[in-house]
């Protein structure tokens, strides 16, 4: 058996006889192994405490320096951890239960000693040591139950039987917030064994709503049954939870919405496309000659939808990847929404017979700066929504100071009095792929994407839009974006000749288009190559080339086009992106690296041609080596442009020739664009003629009624009759004439009549200038 522990005693007693006994019995063995230190006095009691460890103390509370209670107290002070019996006499007995109360593990009577002594005085010793383990237990328990419980981020609560408060910890109060529950408190929920409930809780001043879910259980409290329960706070798990159910019914709507747009793109993509090759099938056979006119008229309206479906996507992919390209410049307010007018004057008069009006304010700036082809184009999307969902009535279209945000913001109005919008659909019809009823595209059709597209447009202008809607009366759509005054002086710069800077670049050579005469005429000694796949695109593509007097010769993949490039010096290389054996991007690489490590002077330049219409294609087009980018779908106005752009130096000596015009004379005084614009518009050989006489006619009047209005000094009918020349100018492309007005018009508004007397003859020959390039543009290149 394994030897007891031997404990260490400090007697302290200073009767001799007795403190002799005491140790005599300690000692033998008698009573157990203990090991015993005698003192007489307190203080040398405290004295071998502080040099020594002992595990009892045997303690008479009446010493030389030391009397009563007292003595008891200076040592549980001092030495609270060490288990005390009392020594005392049998007429001190209530001193000694008083000792108990204080802190001592038991009390011996000294004359009980002398019956049986070992047997009394080790029970006493084994029973103080045993009660104080147990008690330093108890307490190291408590002390480590009250750190978990005070600790805890939930909340214990304790609650007896009739809901009255017991225990609350520390995290309770953070939970109730200023409603904290104290003890004696009622709780005020009801509580129920093995329940598990979630509580509304109003936790602070501000009255934040939290939510709490509490587990209860039984316990015992005070020896008395009652209900223990635990409190964690929910909110952020409630909350996530709630996210995450709006953002599961989001993408739901969303797939539903999706879901709805592939239906209605699928009926969008196929209208057309039975067009398409229901009248290319009709050609095929025995149709009249004069029915294929019709046909192809039908083929190409439909391309054309077709393709504004695919750029309205294109737009909408551009903006969701954060690629929206501004170009802030000054621009004239009236040229911008004029634009618009021309543009969709006829969807709205000609197709649907609606009035279209157009107001600006009078405090509205005339020069302002913005992105003047973002703005037409979110003007000309919730025109386009006008027209379609009105079917009579007008349509006005109005400019005005944003007075609510500021002098620099513009509001844009767009206000029908079509079939107007439920009140429940206001919020959602700028969403992407969304249309206010589905039964409206039964009726109306379209995608949906045009809202969308102009409220991101809108956003990235810096601005807000909104609608305001009554059924069967009407919508008003609404959008605000900074767009702030320019002065005069930034805005046009008057040179030696009179000529001014454009306030915005309205045509360049790089844009000019020429005839097919014209081409045809040049196009015979310019080599062209011509790289593609794809059977359909190479006839759409040789078939323009014929036109326009080119025969081009044909690679069908990259391989091959960088075989023929080497054998061949091509002026023009147009390089479809997709090809076999080689893709284009590769082959204008190698091409480029032989130019290169043959030390040619000269450079083939390449064109992409790509279905692929992202910012990032384009970007690898040039990165790979490429001069330029033509995207598919092509039409023969862009091809003509393209070619003019980097073969055009040798067509303005054909253009000089066959005009009697100089190269200088397309650039600065007519852009043959709006020519040929103004010719595709109107089909009719003579009634185009008629057109350009009229608008030559009214440049005419209108030189000779600015000429009236210097002379008179009248400076109201000079600005009149120079907004007037501006717009039949500008009709017809006489680019100097139109600046020329421009200038004109805001001498008048600052009043300087003066310099403007300067610029009439410079005008007066301007025009004439301008006018028999036209005449002879049309007779030669539209005859």
């Amino acid at each position: 058996m394994p030897l007891a522990p031997i404990h260490d005693i400090l007697l302290i007693e200073d009767v001799s006889a007795q403190a002799e006994l005491i140790c005599e019995q300690l000692e033998t063995g008698e009573a157990g192994p203990f090991r015993v230190t005698l003192v007489g006095t307190l203080s040398a009691g405290v004295e071998e405490l502080e040099r020594h460890e002992f595990d009892a103390i045997l303690l008479d509370l009446n010493l030389p320096d030391s009397v009563g209670l007292e003595t008891l107290d200076t040592l549980k002070r001092r030495y609270p951890r060490i288990p005390i019996v009392i020594l005392t006499n049998l007429d001190d007995k209530t001193t000694a239960i008083q000792g108990l109360r204080q802190g001592a593990q038991d009390y011996l009577v000294k004359n009980a000693l002398e019956m049986d002594p070992a047997e009394v005085l080790s029970r006493a010793i084994h029973y103080a040591i045993e009660r104080n383990r147990l008690q330093l237990q108890l307490e190291a328990s408590q002390v480590s139950f009250r750190n978990l419980v005070e600790k805890n981020v939930d909340g214990i609560l304790v609650v007896d039987q009739l809901g009255s408060v017991q225990f609350a910890n520390p995290a309770v109060k953070t939970i109730f917030g200023r409603h904290s529950l104290d003890v004696g408190d009622e709780f005020g929920f009801p509580v129920a064994h093995g329940e598990t409930t979630e509580l509304d809780i109003v936790a602070s001043e501000q009255e934040e709503r939290r939510i709490v879910e509490m587990r209860v259980s039984d316990t015992l409290w005070n020896g008395k049954k009652a209900y223990l329960a635990a409190l964690r706070d929910i909110t952020e798990r409630k909350r996530e939870e709630e996210e995450l159910h709006r953002a599961k019914i989001a993408a739901e709507n969303a797939n539903f919405a999706k879901s709805q747009f592939l239906a209605m793109m699928s009926h969008e993509i196929r209208t057309p496309m039975n067009a398409i090759i229901g009248m290319a099938d009709l050609i095929d056979h025995k149709t009249p000659p004069e029915e294929h006119e019709q046909a192809l008229t039908i083929i190409k309206e439909s391309g054309q939808a077709l393709l504004t479906l695919i750029n309205d996507i294109l737009d909408l992919a551009k903006i969701e990847a954060g690629e929206v390209n501004l170009q802030k410049d000054a621009f004239l307010l009236g040229d911008l929404m004029e634009s618009v007018y021309s543009i969709m004057k006829t969807p709205a008069e000609r197709q649907k017979g609606l009035k279209l009006h157009v107001a600006i304010s009078e405090n509205v700036p005339k020069i302002v700066t913005s992105d003047f082809r973002r703005i037409r184009q979110i003007l000309i999307n919730l025109v386009g929504n006008a027209v379609k969902f009105t079917d009579r009535g007008e349509i006005r279209m109005r400019v005005d100071v944003d007075a609510s945000r500021g002098g620099d913001y513009l509001l844009f109005s767009v206000i029908d009095t079509g079939v107007g919008i439920p009140p429940d659909k206001l919020d959602t019809i700028f969403g992407n792929f969304v249309q206010a009823d589905s039964t409206i595209y039964n009726k109306y059709g379209g995608t949906g994407l045009g809202l969308s597209i102009s409220k991101r447009l809108v956003e990235a202008l810096n601005g807000w839009i909104w609608v305001e809607s009554v059924p069967g009366e009407g919508s008003s759509f609404y959008f605000s974006i900074p767009a702030p005054a320019t002065s005069f002086a930034k805005s046009v710069v008057l040179g030696g000749d009179a000529a001014c800077e454009p306030i915005r670049n309205v045509g360049s050579i790089a844009d000019i288009s020429v005839s097919d005469a014209l081409l045809s005429s040049f196009m015979s000694n310019v080599h062209v190559l011509v790289a593609e796949d794809d059977p359909i695109n190479q006839l759409v593509i040789l078939k323009m080339f014929k036109q326009l007097g080119v025969q081009p010769d044909l690679a069908q993949n990259g391989l091959e086009a960088l075989q023929m490039s080497g054998e061949k010096m091509y002026d023009l290389i147009l390089m479809d992106v997709q090809m076999p054996k080689m893709d284009g991007f590769s082959a204008v690489q190698a091409l480029r690296e032989r130019e290169k490590a043959l030390g040619h002077e000269h450079h083939a330049t390449v064109i992409a041609m790509t279905a692929f219409a992202m910012e990032e294609d384009k970007g690898r087009c040039f990165a790979s080596g490429m001069d330029d980018y033509l995207c598919k779908p092509m039409r023969g106005r862009d091809l003509r442009n393209m070619l003019f752009r980097w073969v055009g130096e040798g067509l303005r000596n054909v253009s000089e020739v066959e005009t009697g015009a100089s190269a200088s004379t397309f650039s600065d005084r007519v852009d043959m664009t709006s020519l040929w614009d103004l010719r595709e518009d109107i089909e009719e050989k003579d009634e185009f003629e008629m057109v350009v006489d009229v608008c030559l006619l009214a440049i005419s009047e209108g030189v000779a009624n600015i000429k009236t209005a210097v002379r008179l000094g009248d400076s109201k009918e000079l600005g009149r009759h120079a907004h007037k020349l501006r717009t039949s100018s500008r009709q017809l492309g006489a680019l100097a004439v139109g600046k020329l007005s421009d200038s004109l018009e805001i001498m008048c508004r600052r009043g300087e009549i003066a310099p403007a007397r300067d610029l009439v003859a410079t005008l007066e020959q301007e025009a004439l200038l301008a006018m028999d390039i036209i005449r002879k543009a049309v007779a030669t290149i539209f005859g």
